[in-house]
């Protein structure tokens, strides 16, 4: 009997703080079938949107990659995988890919697209020139994700409509913090536009 009441208890508990978060985080914006968290603070949002998620308010952040090297989409993957963040992430190897990719999915697409410059068959720039172009495809949050730096083309880039630039750091730590970064300003999609000084993201 006791435990039984125990068990109760913590149901209760559990539906408590399942209703308080929801009234907490009750604004949300629906744009595209996807659910943007409108953050009351910001170095909490991204855990906010963890535990909604697994208490099932919220969907998992869908996170596409395209990058031709293998290894540095492991390393970004692995980055990831260590943030406190419910996602689901996948890989294209190159701009073919992606537009094939995106044209398949009919309106369904991630809600942010981390985007390698320098591939095979169609490089990056070509792909956001297209993208920007489209227009259902020219809404999708875009941060390229290169090794190279130009400043003509970081300019051109930006003046596409490219939403940041990361230059890939060399540190590890370096990666997840930028990551995380780009993900969080994203997320709060405060409809600001975004300036070109603050365009280049840096760890």
């Amino acid at each position: 009997m006791f435990k039984f009441i125990t068990k109760l208890k913590r149901t209760r508990i559990r539906l408590f703080l399942g209703g308080l978060l929801t009234v907490i985080f009750i604004r949300i914006e629906k744009e595209k079938n996807k659910l943007f968290l409108k953050p009351y603070c910001k170095k909490l949002t991204l855990k906010i949107y963890v535990i909604l998620s697994n208490m099932g308010y919220m969907n998992k952040l869908h996170i596409l990659l395209v990058d031709d090297d293998k290894d540095d989409c492991d390393i970004f993957k692995e980055a990831l995988e260590e943030l406190e963040l419910s996602s689901a992430l996948t890989i294209l190897h190159n701009g073919i890919e992606l537009l094939e990719y995106l044209s398949s999915k009919e309106g369904i697409y991630p809600d942010i697209l981390f985007l390698d410059l320098n591939m095979p068959r169609k490089s990056g720039l070509e792909c956001i020139k297209e993208m920007k172009s489209s227009t259902s495809l020219s809404s999708i949050s875009t941060v390229i994700y290169s090794t190279s730096y130009n400043t003509n083309v970081v300019e051109e880039l930006y003046d596409l409509g490219a939403h940041y630039y990361i230059q890939k750091p060399s540190s590890y730590k370096c990666l997840k913090k930028v990551i995380e970064q780009s993900i969080h300003l994203l997320s709060e999609e405060n409809k600001t536009p975004i300036s070109r000084a603050n365009f280049v993201l840096k760890p």
